[in-house]
């Protein structure tokens, strides 16, 4: 019997080596965008930037979803901002490769002269925020206690030229800071990075802020130009961070994802699958998100193995005690 249980420990080391240690794989890195063209404009694609390779999560539920947001608990918020800017949800499955159920409407958030709604982001504090065309107003709603708020002000000019936020949102991991795409002030029409600091975005109701430039006035981005046609291509509309690390990515309107160089504003290469150059794909605004996935699991045959070992060990036990 204390043979037994020797051999028994032994087969339980195997075991345990043929599954590795308790550890977890480095994130894997998705970025979730909305399609149009040859991608269908109502449902919503997960782009692995691994593999370059995109999945067709389903049918939003809305005809001309536009805008794209996404809580850490793979909540997708989304809305068509040309229908009474009704805001839905969807929720992914684990792996993030479908979605779970119907989508279902949150709430026709306040539509008296908002216009286009084309920006929206989740927080820290998981509220939305969310901005649009030819405003100068940054809103927060609260999807929890249903409040809808101005959150900041945009003093140094407004509609009408003088500067707007504009297209997306989205929340930098390193500094905190709201980032956002818009049309800086002084009337030369060009869109470029903005930033608002955090306190500024996330405390307080219709707090005054003059533009400032992503990176500040001396970055690269106070001169970067992402106007229609140019760096982008289509209409300058995604925006998103890689949360581990700050990495930046932005999308123009179906026409692919590009990852930035944060510091220098240097665009990098497409992201393999997410675009077809002139023609409409994706980029329709964008969310990120990363995954821890356990790694160690043994392999299925390795696993029968060692199975099978210690059924023979228990065998080999029963006859010893029979003799």
């Amino acid at each position: 019997m204390k043979r037994f249980f020797v051999n028994l420990g032994l087969a339980a080391g195997l075991l345990l080596a043929a599954s590795g240690p308790a550890t977890a794989a480095p994130a894997l890195k998705e970025i979730f965008s909305l399609g149009g063209g040859a991608f269908a404009q109502d449902h919503i694609y997960r782009i692995d930037l691994s593999g370059g390779t995109v999945t067709d999560l389903g049918f939003s539920g809305v005809g001309f979803p536009t805008n794209l947001a996404m809580a850490p608990d793979r909540t997708l918020y989304y809305m068509n901002p040309f229908e009474a800017h009704s805001l839905y949800k969807a929720t992914l499955n684990i792996t993030n490769t479908a979605l779970v159920g119907a989508p279902t409407l949150v709430k026709a958030l306040p539509t008296a002269g908002f216009g286009i709604i084309d920006g929206m982001t989740v927080g820290p504090d998981s509220k939305l925020y969310m901005t649009g065309y030819g405003k100068n107003e940054i809103y927060r709603y609260d999807p929890i206690l249903d409040v809808f708020e101005i959150a900041v002000v945009l003093t140094a000019g407004g509609a009408g030229g003088g500067g707007e936020f504009r297209s997306d949102l989205a929340f930098d991991p390193i500094t905190g800071n709201l980032v956002g795409l818009g049309i800086e002030p002084g009337g030369s029409g060009d869109r470029t990075l903005f930033e608002i600091p955090a306190a500024t975005a996330l405390v307080g109701t219709s707090n005054p802020y003059a533009w400032s430039y992503f990176g500040g006035g001396g970055s690269a981005w106070a001169t970067k130009v992402l106007n229609v046609g140019t760096e982008i291509g289509g209409n300058p509309d995604g925006l998103a961070f890689d949360p581990t690390n700050g990495d930046l990515y932005m999308s123009g309107d179906g026409t692919g994802v590009y990852a930035y160089d944060r510091v220098s504003a240097v665009r990098g290469a497409l992201i393999a699958g997410t675009g077809d150059g002139a023609l409409n794909g994706l980029g329709f605004d964008l969310a990120f998100q990363t995954r821890e996935v356990p790694i160690g699991i043994p392999l299925p045959g390795t696993l029968w193995l060692v199975l099978a070992g210690l059924g023979a060990l228990a065998s080999r036990a029963q006859r010893q005690r029979r003799q």
